[in-house]
């Protein structure tokens, strides 16, 4: 057998070995030991007195000889004297909690209970009458107890999920499911989603305010990724947030969203170089009466980085809550017995969450659903599809901050460029430097955040903006010569080699017509007199 972690570091519930163990686990002395003995005999023997004798009468009645008329006060007997032996209880009423009292394992004991009432229902002459009050009292328990301090234990989960300084960072553990790293964030909100899903195959009572409580917890995450969104995209950074970057102002624009969701899905070719032509059009509209300052730019590459993390893990949040949705009807019974399985360790915490409840095995036979109300379940649709516009505008942010990225440094480099020089140079101009850096940092954070069709959608197309871009731009050069053209055609094959190796290397950015049009200065104002 492998070595293992603790129970509890893989789940809340401790082994029964661990607890065991001597001085592992004391008793809260502060809390006293409920007995028997301790109550108030008369009070308890008077209101139990009716049921006693009529239970008498019936053992009498089915089974003569077995009670004899000095049993009469055995129950009270046995209540008065059970508790009270220091055999039971040890020197000192030592006593040791074996599970920790957590409303997450309350549910464990609805389907017990409702069993014991059922025999309740079919012993007892009074039993449909017994039955049904303490179902009353079951209900109200889980109205007025259980269900506030579940709320209050998701609200506390929920903070710790969202707020600890790690939230936001890839969880290592989460390639164990998904082809891309998750947040942590995201892996542990769907592991108390799921935990709950699977807590209420076996909550009979209120159903409809306990899936409440899980469409409350999606409401909040969406909450804290848009705020999230927010901050990455805002030009005064995480700290300071201010206006958001030029990107994230046109990814919202009504105009160039659905061309860029069609583009996203779109397979054939020929489309595809439809729709970035189109796309091409309305950036440049929009840039008519300005050019993209260094201020209009996200202030920092890593925010792409952390865009492309939300990304992913926003995408793989709604896909996980869509199979919640998606899962035939009929798998949830409120009188089904849910066997708890061992928690999938990928979405365990090992040292920070201890009490954070494990995610159950969700394969074919034991299928998590979220029943749902029709009510709730038109607000759960319009959940999802609010979690997949943020997703889409979060992609389309992505791919048009390095497009607006080409637009400023191809600008700057032809506007503030000296291409009247005495000599020819070796070396690119320093912005041409700068913004093949900034690609090649943006595919490598692409490359092992997204997946590869997210990927090639974000750089699909920058080659024909960058050509064009190398024409339009040439309307800022002064003066030129011919060491001046020389170091604008170095310029276009660093371009070219830069592009051709981001993204799948499908990008094969030829810039022929951007040659052709730089040769023309070679050929004198003669010949075009």
């Amino acid at each position: 057998m492998r070595n293992e972690a603790p129970a509890t570091g893989r789940n809340p519930i401790t082994s029964i070995n661990e607890a065991l163990r001597e001085g592992r686990f004391t008793r809260d002395r502060l809390k006293g030991i409920f007995r028997f003995a301790d109550t108030d005999t008369k009070s308890t023997g008077k209101f139990l007195r009716r049921h006693e004798d009529e239970l008498m009468r019936v053992l009498r009645d089915t089974m003569p000889g077995l009670v004899q008329s000095s049993s009469e006060n055995a129950v009270q007997s046995a209540l008065s004297s059970l508790g009270s032996d220091e055999r039971v209880l040890g020197a000192g009423q030592h006593h040791r909690l074996l599970i920790k009292p957590d409303a997450f394992h309350v549910s464990v004991l609805f389907q017990p209970t409702l069993a014991f009432l059922g025999r309740v229902t079919n012993v007892l002459p009074d039993g449909l009458e017994s039955a049904r009050s303490a179902s009353e009292v079951l209900d109200d328990f889980v109205l007025k107890v259980y269900l506030p301090q579940l709320e209050e234990k998701i609200s506390l989960l929920f903070h710790h999920a969202v707020s600890a300084p790690d939230a936001f960072q890839p969880d290592i553990l989460s390639t164990r499911f998904s082809p891309r790293p998750i947040l942590k964030a995201a892996t542990q909100l769907i592991a108390l989603i799921n935990s709950l899903c699977a807590m209420l195959r076996t909550t009979p009572f209120h159903r409809e305010n306990y899936s409440r409580l899980i469409v409350g917890v999606i409401i909040q995450f969406y909450q804290r990724c848009s705020h999230r969104f927010q901050a990455l995209v805002s030009n005064g950074g995480i700290e300071s947030p201010s206006s958001s970057s030029l990107a994230a102002q046109w990814a919202q624009k009504s105009e160039l969203s659905p061309c860029l969701s069609e583009l996203f899905v779109a397979e054939d070719c020929v489309i595809k170089q439809q729709l970035c032509r189109q796309e091409s059009h309305l950036e440049m509209g929009y840039l008519t009466q300005c050019s993209v300052d260094k201020c209009d730019l996200n202030p920092s590459v890593r925010n792409i980085s952390a865009l492309c993390s939300l990304y992913r893990s926003i995408a793989w949040f709604t896909q996980e809550l869509n199979a919640l949705k998606s899962s035939p009807e009929g798998a949830l019974s409120p009188t089904s017995t849910f066997s708890r399985m061992d928690p999938v360790s990928a979405f365990s915490s090992q040292t920070s969450w201890p009490h954070f409840p494990f995610l159950h095995d969700t394969s074919k036979d034991n299928q998590l659903i979220l029943p749902l109300s029709h009510e709730m379940a038109l607000r759960f649709g319009a959940l999802l599809k609010t979690y997949t516009q943020l997703a889409e505008i979060i992609l389309h942010t992505i791919r048009i901050e390095v497009r607006c990225r080409a637009i400023y440094y191809l600008d700057a480099a032809f506007r503030h460029g000296n291409y009247q020089i005495d000599h020819e140079v070796g070396e690119p101009d320093p912005y041409i430097v700068d913004l093949n850096s900034e690609l090649s940092d943006f595919d490598e954070f692409t490359s092992t955040t997204l997946l590869k069709k997210e990927q090639n959608f974000v750089f699909f197309g920058l080659e024909d903006l960058v050509e064009r871009l190398l024409v339009n731009n040439a309307r800022q050069i002064r003066v030129a010569n011919d060491f001046g053209m020389k170091k604008v055609n170095r310029n276009i094959r660093a371009l070219q080699q830069s592009i051709r190796t981001i993204g799948d290397g499908e990008q094969f950015a030829e810039f022929e017509r951007a040659r052709q049009y730089y040769t023309l200065f070679s050929l004198g104002t003669s010949r075009f007199a």
